[in-house]
């Protein structure tokens, strides 16, 4: 169940959800980093991310603060695309 975004901004909580994240590539070490881009729930049909994770952060006034997250990155999986079968 989801709350409606007019309580979100209401109600400072924490929250945890996932995101699609793009990889990045430093110069001084060569790991990669994943970089959160957007919440899984404002991708479109056909977007391409690299990959997803877990983002959690305080939610103060709609906006998202003291962020943090998970370095271990799924496989991308777009929700609206339909399986194969």
């Amino acid at each position: 169940m989801s709350t409606p975004s007019w309580l979100d901004i209401l109600i400072p909580r924490f929250i945890t959800e996932d995101a699609a994240a793009n990889v990045t590539y430093c110069g001084h070490c060569d790991l990669p980093h994943p970089q959160p881009v957007m919440p899984m729930s404002n991708v479109e049909p056909g977007n391409v991310f690299d990959g997803i994770i877990t983002v959690r952060y305080f939610n103060l006034f709609g906006s998202a603060l003291f962020m943090r997250w998970n370095t271990a990155m799924r496989p991308w999986v777009n929700p609206h695309d339909k399986a194969k079968t």
